[in-house]
């Protein structure tokens, strides 16, 4: 199983099923908070929805799709962050995340995303990374700000959260932009751990 340790605290796992009523539980509890903003969560969404959710985001990863990762903090579930849409055609991905809000406001998602934007940008070799979000997160919105990213867009309800239409902020940012703005972390063990997942 791939594992890739970030710090001391963070670590990362492959999306496997074992680790589904661990996430459940985290998903779950964070229900209410998290899907004010983000579709596939939603407030309403059953036991049965997440299920059928996170098949699918396994089956992505196993097509090569996406990657879903997991991020433990002190070995418990708290957050997920991904790659999605990967085209090797045109070279681009999008990136996500989400997490507990009990561990919010301690950088974990600052601390685990540039591992992940450096995968896609030096071992998959894709020239762009977008990152969406929805204009009432603010605590998202920051963290591709902080990264460098440039903000190019407001997408006007660009999607149902909950029934009703939601403005989303698109950010991208460049493989070279992102060599210019930051010192390099990317290590070939996250690479190795990825394609041994």
């Amino acid at each position: 199983m791939f594992t890739y340790k970030i710090d001391d605290n963070i670590h990362l796992e492959l999306l496997q099923q074992v680790h589904f009523d661990g996430l459940l539980n985290v998903l779950k509890r964070n229900q209410k908070d998290l899907g004010k903003w983000m579709s596939w969560i939603g407030t309403t969404c059953s036991i049965g929805d997440y299920q059928k959710f996170m098949n699918r985001m396994l089956s992505r990863n196993v097509k090569g799709l996406d990657i879903h990762s997991i991020i433990f903090y002190n070995n418990i579930i708290v957050g997920g962050i991904c790659l999605t849409d990967i085209d090797k055609t045109n070279k681009k991905a999008d990136a996500g995340y989400w997490l507990d809000f009990a561990y919010r406001k301690r950088g974990v998602i600052t601390k685990v995303l540039p591992h992940m934007i450096e995968y896609a940008f030096f071992s998959l070799k894709l020239n762009r990374v977008n990152i969406v979000c929805s204009v009432v997160n603010s605590d998202s919105n920051k963290v591709p700000q902080r990264l460098g990213f440039r903000p190019e867009a407001t997408l006007k309800e660009w999607e149902l959260v909950n029934g009703e239409p939601h403005d989303f902020n698109i950010y991208g940012i460049t493989k070279t932009a992102w060599e210019k703005k930051h010192t390099l972390k990317y290590s070939e063990n996250f690479k190795y751990a990825i394609v041994k997942g």
